[in-house]
């Protein structure tokens, strides 16, 4: 009975339970993955269960290649048809990775002999059940299943039965994988242990086995092992078990993507430093806002000349570290040129309360975080030197329409500049006194010297503000406000004397 069960085909499901018919053998090549079977009689139907051992990427890209394949589909209606129950246990990474439901899936799940079972975290129940369709599509509870003659309970589970219940689950399923939980499997590198850094690594390792953050300075290292905080730079927060303070750059080798928390004019020494160590595939996410100012690359350009073939991403947005590590609610934008990559980065990455929104414009999102800094030393300028809120707000919204010039004149999209990277992180950045240009500008507004003002701390408005009327100039972009912080900057001009040049300058249409 069993002879025709020579191969079965995993399909994508974390699960299967199917007999394979003969048309199907003949025209697919069998997926190599290691499985255990066990099979019997269940109430007059034939039963193979097929478990997923391996959990490497290529297994789990073999797995959503199969699930695409038509002759899967076909196998799987042949086999219910012929009074063979077919259970499918979907894996939500393998299933979103594949692209959902498609009306195939959507008619094969409709078939009277073929049940499908999403296994689920409790917060991914919570949040599916508000998205049910009048409350019958989702059903949740526990499942006993046999298992070589052992019982195993799974709790928690999403019954999809119909093909409303699964069109529904598919329309909702980004929303459900922001919110889950990814498997403890994955690793992940921060390179960078600065506020940011340090707020990222917090925030992953509840997804992550192991997160390694790494910093330069070997005592700053020893210090976070001692504590397991990071006081020197994000005071008062703990750090989770997955957390592992490390001084050498070598651990990115050991993970699957990496978070590069450097300053701008310290990346390409860095990505320099990685090359050699990293896996084949592993994403490099560039989260520093700024411009090389030898080359005037923005940082994906600079890794693509660091790290030639390495998948590039970039993570930007209006965030203070110290909300993040908080736990209060923050949303940024990751951009890659993979449209499947930075929604794959994004699953990774998301929490409870931090939110991604991928995009594949990185010049477009690279552009917002560097211009913005700049802008934002104008708008603390103003404050500091008590000009009013009425003030603050035209500096806000003509300095907008500069970034706005500037970034579209290199191909920027219009909505990456109104998002996350560009308005948002600049509504963020000119109005509070945590952000280190705001409080260069304040400072400068009050009377201190631009070459003082920092206090010691590192400041990308600083630094990009020369590049970027550079870049500016030689884009024909006008751009008053942010060459009048250049000036301030440089010691061309005095505060007051710039803020009559900007008030006195012709009148002109709002553009």
């Amino acid at each position: 009975m069993l002879r025709a069960l020579k191969y079965i085909v995993l399909a994508g499901f974390f699960f299967l339970a199917v007999e394979a018919p003969k048309p199907f053998l003949s025209s697919a090549t069998p997926v190599s993955v290691p499985i255990r079977v066990a099979y019997g009689p269940s109430t007059g139907f034939e039963t193979l269960d097929l478990e997923l051992i391996g959990q490497s990427r290529k297994t789990i890209d073999m797995a959503a290649y199969v699930l695409s394949d038509q002759r899967v589909i076909e196998a799987l209606s042949a086999a219910a048809s012929r009074n063979v129950r077919v259970r499918l246990y979907l894996d939500p990474e393998q299933f979103r990775r594949a692209g959902g439901a498609n009306d195939n899936i959507l008619a094969l799940i409709h078939q009277p002999n073929v049940s499908a079972k999403m296994k689920a975290e409790q917060n991914d129940i919570m949040h599916l059940k508000s998205y049910a369709v009048d409350g019958r599509w989702l059903r949740t509870g526990s499942t006993n299943f046999s298992w070589s003659g052992e019982t195993r309970q799974d709790n928690d589970v999403v019954i999809i039965d119909s093909p409303e219940a699964a069109g529904a689950f598919a329309v909702h399923f980004e929303k459900l994988w922001a919110r889950r939980v990814v498997r403890k499997a994955a690793t992940l590198a921060v390179v960078g242990a600065g506020a940011w850094g340090t707020a990222l690594a917090i925030s992953a390792a509840r997804s992550h086995a192991k997160v390694w953050l790494w910093a330069h300075d070997p005592l700053h290292v020893e210090e976070m092992r001692r504590t397991r905080r990071n006081d020197k730079r994000l005071p008062g927060v703990a750090f989770a078990l997955e957390i592992e303070p490390v001084a050498d750059i070598a651990c990115v080798g050991a993970a699957d993507h990496v978070l590069a928390v450097v300053p701008a004019q310290c990346f390409r020494r860095t990505a320099l430093a990685m090359r050699g160590h990293l896996r084949p595939g592993a994403a490099v996410v560039n989260c520093a806002k700024g411009i090389e100012q030898k080359s005037g690359l923005y940082m994906h350009e600079v890794l693509a000349e660091a790290l030639p073939g390495q998948p590039a991403a970039v993570l930007s947005g209006p965030s203070f570290a110290v909300d993040l590590a908080r736990d209060l609610p923050t949303a940024v934008t990751l951009a890659a040129q993979c449209e499947g990559l930075a929604a794959e980065l994004c699953a990774r990455l998301a929490a409870p309360n931090l939110r991604l929104y991928r995009s594949s414009d990185l010049k477009g999102v690279e552009i917002g975080g560097a211009a913005k800094n700049v802008l934002a030393i104008a708008c603390g300028i103003a404050m500091g030197r008590k000009l009013g809120a009425s003030a603050h707000a035209a500096l806000l919204a003509r300095g907008f329409a500069e970034l706005m010039r500037f970034a579209t004149a290199q191909g920027a999209r219009p909505e990456t500049v109104m998002g996350l990277s560009g308005l948002g992180d600049l509504a963020l950045t000119c109005s509070s006194p945590q952000s280190r240009n705001f409080s260069l500008g304040f400072a400068i507004g009050g009377g201190e010297k631009p070459q003082a003002a920092g206090h010691g701390k590192l400041t990308e408005g600083a630094l990009t503000a020369h590049i970027l009327m550079q870049k500016a100039r030689s884009l024909t972009v006008e751009m008053p406000i942010a060459d009048a912080v250049t000036a301030i900057l440089e010691d061309r001009i005095e505060v007051g004397a710039a803020i009559d040049g900007l008030m006195s300058r012709p009148f002109k249409a709002e553009s």
